[in-house]
């Protein structure tokens, strides 16, 4: 008694172990019985399962009166959980601007933690890739969610939200229907606009208007042409 298996992550292995002090129960006293051995715990099966049985073997029974005793080995169990996976070499894409948090992946690297010998493969197929948020900004963190393992031995293994990061650059406007006023040769560049036109490229739905209070408008030289 006194033996409670202990829960693993998958490794393909049956190897067990267990915690807590072992203890003979049932001795008639005053008998002298000692308990000794190398106990082996090994799990019924390798793969991931709930309350899968541990069988033992290797304790021992000594002492004075140890001969008119047998021991059962004791019957434990445990878990054997799924072994996260990781991805090596996520790459995504850097974007302009365009307003949303939607993002694109170029790379899905190389599955890690696989032991060897089991056949899993990573199914990006639905994969959801998008920036914590849809603003301009350097090294922003991207997350690709619902990532997917095939193969036969997949049903061993996890793989949680992968990260990498990538950058929003701001978008580019224009200006349509700029004119500036023709002039009178005055031996300065200044120039002088009539119209700023229609500022060009703002996203549908998106507030963005032109100040040109500042603005400071120049012809390329001073010269009559």
């Amino acid at each position: 008694t006194g033996l409670t298996g202990n829960n693993k992550v998958y490794d393909r292995t049956t190897s067990a172990t267990a915690s807590g002090t072992a203890a003979l129960s049932g001795i008639i006293s005053p008998d002298v019985v000692t308990l000794g051995g190398t106990p082996v715990y090994t799990f019924a099966s390798a793969n991931v399962g709930t309350g899968i049985a541990i069988a033992t073997t290797g304790f021992t029974i000594g002492g004075a009166n140890g001969g008119n005793y047998t021991v059962t080995q004791p019957a434990l169990s445990a878990n054997i959980t799924q072994k996260p996976l990781t991805v090596t070499g996520l790459t995504a894409e850097n974007k302009v601007y365009d307003g949303t948090a939607i993002a694109t992946i170029t790379s899905y690297g190389t599955l890690t933690g696989v032991v060897s010998g089991d056949t899993v493969t990573l199914n990006t197929n639905g994969a959801v890739a998008s920036f914590a948020n849809r603003a301009v900004g350097i090294g922003k963190v991207v997350t690709v969610s619902r990532l997917v393992l095939n193969g036969t031995d997949a049903g061993n293994y996890s793989i949680l939200d992968q990260t990498t990061t990538a950058d929003i650059t701001a978008k580019v406007l224009t200006l349509t229907g700029l004119t500036a006023a023709s002039k009178v040769y005055d031996g300065t560049t200044a120039a002088v606009i009539s119209s700023f036109g229609t500022l060009t490229g703002v996203i549908p739905g998106e507030a963005v208007t032109l100040e040109s209070g500042g603005a400071v408008a120049a012809f390329a030289n001073e010269l009559v042409g």
